[in-house]
């Protein structure tokens, strides 16, 4: 099988794509015997006719499926040949397909091949986000929790009462879980401004070219979950086409930072070796990068 490459971009290529003579042949025999078992053909039992004749009655549907099968699998076996590695698969196009040649071209975006020394990522100077902890923090957040319960019995509670009513038996221990909420959301707090730190250096620091194709369904995805959110609050197809658009406009800088930073986070992994399960590749390298994080 001959494959050609054409470059046309940073990860943009053109495969020509040449099936030879007998590599056709024999898979053209294969893929036309395991069809003909299910085609009738006048004169012969099911799956018993001779190829040739096969074809005179079947040959259009033969030749269809035939690309169906082939195209993929030549697809495969380019790619793998040539190592390359698409994340988009644009189109395939000027397919011909002849008795004894199959020639056909696709065209592909290729997912980022990022180049990232060590210095980029270990060594990264964070800040620290010091938690304090206040009285009148917990004075405000038990002030408005009385104030709900207030509406719902019709008179005014005590700290005794409060506590009780949350399955506390006394306000010190209702204090002291409520300071123990307080501390765990600032400490979430915290740790969302350290990895805002990290990404916005990375995002800054490292150059990384989206595939588009990638970048668009991507978008498209973001849109249809906000789309879902808002479908039954807005009826008129006009305001749903513009809510569409504005909030397309509003995602695309989000989508397109969250796939750069996905490559990045990608390629550090595998320049670690970490091992990873995907869903848990931006905490796990973020933690990995915290590791040698720079305090100041």
């Amino acid at each position: 099988m001959k494959v050609e490459i054409k470059k046309l971009s940073g990860i943009r290529r053109i495969v020509n794509v040449e099936v030879d003579k007998v590599l056709l042949k024999e898979d053209r025999k294969r893929v036309y015997q395991d069809l003909g078992k299910e085609l009738k053909v006048p004169g012969f039992r099911k799956g018993c006719a001779p190829l040739d004749i096969l074809e005179r009655h079947h040959g259009k549907f033969l030749k269809e499926k035939f690309l169906e099968w082939a195209l993929p699998t030549y697809y495969e076996r380019a790619i793998r040949e040539k190592n390359i590695t698409p994340a988009a698969l644009l189109r395939i196009f000027d397919v011909e397909l002849r008795e004894d040649s199959l020639k056909f071209s696709f065209e592909v975006e290729l997912k980022p091949q990022i180049e990232i020394e060590e210095s980029l990522y270990k060594g990264i100077k964070i800040k620290e986000k010091k938690i304090e902890m206040k009285e009148e923090e917990y004075e405000k957040i038990k002030e408005n929790m009385k104030s709900e319960i207030e509406k719902i019995v019709d008179g005014k509670i005590d700290d005794s009462y409060l506590a009780r009513w949350y399955g506390y038996p006394n306000e010190d221990v209702f204090k002291e879980a409520m300071f123990c909420e307080i501390k765990s959301r600032k400490l979430a707090e915290r740790r969302e401004y350290l990895e805002e730190q990290i990404v916005s250096y990375l995002l800054k620091k490292i150059k990384v070219e989206i595939p588009q194709k990638t970048l668009k369904d991507f978008l498209e995805r973001l849109v249809e979950e906000e789309m879902r959110k808002v479908q039954i609050e807005i009826n008129a197809k006009d305001r749903l086409e513009k809510y569409r658009k504005d909030i397309e406009n509003k995602l695309l800088p989000y989508a397109r930072q969250r796939l750069k930073l996905f490559y990045i986070l990608e390629t550090i992994a595998k320049k670690e070796n970490l091992k990873i399960e995907r869903n848990l590749l931006y905490d796990v390298v973020i933690s990995y990068i915290l590791s040698y994080a720079q305090w100041v």
